[in-house]
């Protein structure tokens, strides 16, 4: 399954229109995606990603989207994306990266609403990233 992130806009865009999901500037929508899916950049440059779009002047929804790392078709490396490796909290190495990733995102995309908040401007982290990968104690 190859998507671009127009194509996922442009999904949730008819979800909305056909109000099979509700329409809420303060909500967060999320596409939890299949390993075997490919967007340009993903399980090379980011393993998660929160964004802001315009969908009308002055109307912005936020969405976010999420790999399942732990069923990456072959050949694709999603070591980047796997940094709980054995001895999960679940026993699930896919599900519990994807948790992780998940809350990553979810905690940026709330903090950093519409692009507003770094923790180091000039490297342009933003917060959560400053715990990434960062499991337990």
């Amino acid at each position: 399954l190859t998507l671009t992130l127009n194509s996922l806009v442009t999904e949730l865009l008819l979800l909305l229109n056909s109000f099979a999901l509700p329409f809420d500037t303060n909500g967060i929508y999320t596409f939890f995606l299949r390993g075997d899916t490919t967007i340009d950049g993903w399980l090379t440059v980011w393993c998660g990603g929160h964004f802001s779009i315009n969908v009308n002047t002055g109307v912005i929804l936020n969405l976010s989207v999420i790999l399942d790392t732990g069923s990456v078709q072959q050949g694709r490396n999603p070591s980047q994306c796997m940094a709980i490796s054995s001895n999960t909290p679940n026993g699930n190495v896919g599900a519990d990266n994807m948790a992780s990733v998940y809350a990553h995102e979810l905690v940026e995309t709330i903090s950093n609403y519409n692009g507003a908040w770094h923790f180091n401007k000039s490297a342009e982290n933003e917060n959560a990233d400053a715990c990434a990968w960062n499991f337990g104690e």
